[in-house]
């Protein structure tokens, strides 16, 4: 959740970021466009750039991003949820069971919660199940910008 570059300074082509697992540096990071050419968060960086051209590679700064990831949890709270917290390395997870209502139904909160995010130029992603570890696998492995299941339907999702 920190800020990269400036407005004066707009990255020119897909960004990833960097970490060090073992003796490897691999992708820890990245942004859609990225992800659109076919890079994956674990990918070796070597296989990442190999495969993308004009790759922006910066390095990760976990302590940075869980203190971003904190302040967002905490932004969340006072919005959205009773219940909300830090899901490293890129996420924040907060329960909305029961305050669905004060925004005309999820899909309602889910739009809110997107714009908001967007008007601070955070890209997001969001998915509501019944569960926390539906929402958390279909938020990242879905491929959809939003995913609403239906109560009971999670596994089927």
């Amino acid at each position: 959740m920190r800020r990269l570059y400036g407005a004066a300074e707009r990255l020119d082509g897909p960004l990833v970021l960097k970490r060090i697992d073992g003796r490897r540096h691999v992708v820890g990071a990245l942004d859609d466009q990225a992800r659109r050419l076919g890079v994956q968060r674990g990918m070796a960086l070597a296989q990442a750039r190999s495969r993308v051209s004009g790759l922006v590679v910066r390095e990760m700064d976990a302590a940075a991003d869980q203190a971003g990831l904190d302040d967002l949890a905490r932004w969340a709270l006072k919005r959205y949820s009773p219940i909300a917290a830090a899901d490293a390395p890129d996420g924040v997870v907060f329960d909305i069971a029961g305050a669905d209502h004060l925004y005309g139904g999820e899909q309602a909160l889910v739009s809110h919660a997107l714009a908001a995010l967007a008007a601070m130029e955070v890209a997001a992603y969001a998915a509501v199940a019944d569960t926390w570890g539906g929402a958390h696998a279909l938020v990242r492995y879905s491929g959809r910008s939003v995913t609403i299941v239906e109560p009971g339907k999670t596994i089927d999702a």
